[in-house]
Protein backbone atom coordinates (compact mmCIF):
# COMPACT_ATOMS: atom_id res chain seq x y z
CA UNK A 1 0.00 0.00 0.00
CA UNK A 2 1.34 3.43 -0.87
CA UNK A 3 0.25 6.61 0.81
CA UNK A 4 0.44 9.81 -1.24
CA UNK A 5 2.71 12.32 0.45
CA UNK A 6 1.87 16.00 0.00
CA UNK A 7 4.58 17.84 -1.92
CA UNK A 8 6.67 20.46 -0.23
CA UNK A 9 6.19 24.17 -0.89
CA UNK A 10 8.24 25.72 -3.66
CA UNK A 11 11.68 26.98 -2.79
CA UNK A 12 12.47 30.56 -3.88
CA UNK A 13 15.00 30.61 -6.71
CA UNK A 14 14.60 26.90 -7.50
CA UNK A 15 12.98 25.63 -10.69
CA UNK A 16 10.12 23.50 -9.39
CA UNK A 17 8.92 22.08 -12.71
CA UNK A 18 10.27 18.65 -11.76
CA UNK A 19 8.37 18.59 -8.44
CA UNK A 20 5.01 16.82 -8.12
CA UNK A 21 1.91 18.95 -7.93
CA UNK A 22 -0.66 18.70 -5.19
CA UNK A 23 -1.32 19.87 -1.68
CA UNK A 24 1.46 21.55 0.23
CA UNK A 25 2.22 20.11 3.66
CA UNK A 26 2.54 23.67 4.95
CA UNK A 27 -0.99 24.46 3.72
CA UNK A 28 -2.33 21.28 5.30
CA UNK A 29 -0.68 22.03 8.65
CA UNK A 30 -1.89 25.65 8.54
CA UNK A 31 -5.48 24.52 7.93
CA UNK A 32 -5.18 22.10 10.85
CA UNK A 33 -3.88 24.90 13.10
CA UNK A 34 -6.90 27.01 12.17
CA UNK A 35 -9.34 24.12 12.70
CA UNK A 36 -7.94 23.29 16.16
CA UNK A 37 -8.08 26.97 17.13
CA UNK A 38 -11.74 27.12 16.08
CA UNK A 39 -12.55 23.96 18.05
CA UNK A 40 -10.77 25.35 21.12
CA UNK A 41 -12.87 28.51 20.86
CA UNK A 42 -15.98 26.33 20.88
CA UNK A 43 -14.72 24.54 24.00
CA UNK A 44 -14.49 27.89 25.78
CA UNK A 45 -18.06 28.96 24.96
CA UNK A 46 -20.40 29.01 27.96
CA UNK A 47 -23.50 27.69 26.17
CA UNK A 48 -21.90 24.45 24.94
CA UNK A 49 -23.46 21.34 26.48
CA UNK A 50 -21.30 18.93 28.47
CA UNK A 51 -21.83 16.16 25.91
CA UNK A 52 -20.85 18.44 23.01
CA UNK A 53 -17.83 19.73 24.95
CA UNK A 54 -16.62 16.14 25.53
CA UNK A 55 -17.04 15.25 21.86
CA UNK A 56 -15.20 18.40 20.72
CA UNK A 57 -12.43 17.74 23.25
CA UNK A 58 -12.00 14.20 21.87
CA UNK A 59 -11.73 15.58 18.35
CA UNK A 60 -9.18 18.21 19.44
CA UNK A 61 -7.00 15.54 21.06
CA UNK A 62 -7.21 13.30 17.97
CA UNK A 63 -6.53 16.19 15.58
CA UNK A 64 -3.51 17.31 17.59
CA UNK A 65 -2.17 13.76 17.61
CA UNK A 66 -2.50 13.49 13.82
CA UNK A 67 -1.05 16.96 13.41
CA UNK A 68 2.02 16.18 15.53
CA UNK A 69 2.50 12.96 13.57
CA UNK A 70 2.40 14.86 10.25
CA UNK A 71 4.91 17.40 11.52
CA UNK A 72 7.25 14.63 12.66
CA UNK A 73 6.95 12.65 9.42
CA UNK A 74 7.00 15.44 6.84
CA UNK A 75 7.81 18.90 8.17
CA UNK A 76 10.76 18.33 10.50
CA UNK A 77 12.75 16.07 8.14
CA UNK A 78 12.28 18.68 5.39
CA UNK A 79 13.33 21.50 7.70
CA UNK A 80 16.43 19.52 8.66
CA UNK A 81 17.31 18.85 5.04
CA UNK A 82 16.69 22.28 3.53
CA UNK A 83 17.50 24.94 6.11
CA UNK A 84 21.01 25.79 7.30
CA UNK A 85 19.90 25.73 10.95
CA UNK A 86 17.25 23.09 10.29
CA UNK A 87 18.45 20.65 12.94
CA UNK A 88 18.07 23.23 15.70
CA UNK A 89 14.64 24.35 14.44
CA UNK A 90 13.38 20.78 14.15
CA UNK A 91 14.64 19.97 17.64
CA UNK A 92 12.70 22.91 19.10
CA UNK A 93 9.55 21.78 17.32
CA UNK A 94 10.03 18.17 18.38
CA UNK A 95 10.55 19.20 22.01
CA UNK A 96 7.35 21.27 21.92
CA UNK A 97 5.43 18.40 20.34
CA UNK A 98 6.48 15.92 23.02
CA UNK A 99 4.03 17.47 25.47
CA UNK A 100 1.18 16.78 23.00
CA UNK A 101 2.32 13.37 21.81
CA UNK A 102 0.11 10.60 23.23
CA UNK A 103 3.07 8.21 23.40
CA UNK A 104 5.95 10.31 24.76
CA UNK A 105 8.22 7.28 25.24
CA UNK A 106 7.81 6.12 21.64
CA UNK A 107 10.90 6.43 19.43
CA UNK A 108 11.20 9.72 17.53
CA UNK A 109 14.04 8.97 15.15
CA UNK A 110 14.44 6.59 12.19
CA UNK A 111 14.08 3.72 11.69
CA UNK A 112 12.02 2.88 14.78
CA UNK A 113 9.66 5.85 14.54
CA UNK A 114 8.54 4.73 11.09
CA UNK A 115 7.76 1.29 12.49
CA UNK A 116 6.14 2.34 15.77
CA UNK A 117 4.06 5.37 14.68
CA UNK A 118 1.70 3.41 12.38
CA UNK A 119 1.42 0.56 14.90
CA UNK A 120 0.55 2.96 17.71
CA UNK A 121 -1.92 4.70 15.40
CA UNK A 122 -3.75 1.42 14.79
CA UNK A 123 -3.90 0.71 18.52
CA UNK A 124 -5.16 4.23 19.23
CA UNK A 125 -7.81 4.00 16.52
CA UNK A 126 -8.99 0.62 17.82
CA UNK A 127 -9.37 2.12 21.30
CA UNK A 128 -11.29 5.06 19.83
CA UNK A 129 -13.67 2.72 18.00
CA UNK A 130 -14.23 0.52 21.06
CA UNK A 131 -14.88 3.59 23.23
CA UNK A 132 -17.08 5.11 20.48
CA UNK A 133 -14.96 8.25 20.72
CA UNK A 134 -15.44 10.96 18.09
CA UNK A 135 -12.10 11.73 16.44
CA UNK A 136 -12.94 13.72 13.29
CA UNK A 137 -14.52 17.14 12.93
CA UNK A 138 -16.94 15.75 10.31
CA UNK A 139 -18.37 13.41 12.98
CA UNK A 140 -19.30 16.21 15.41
Amino acid sequence: MTVPVPPLPSIPGVDATHLPTGRSIVDVLDREHQMVATLCEELLEDEVSTERRQRVASVVVAELSRHVSAERQYLYPTVRALLPDGDALAEVGTAEDTTLWPHPKAPVSPPWDTVMDPALGVIDKARDVLARRTTYVEDL
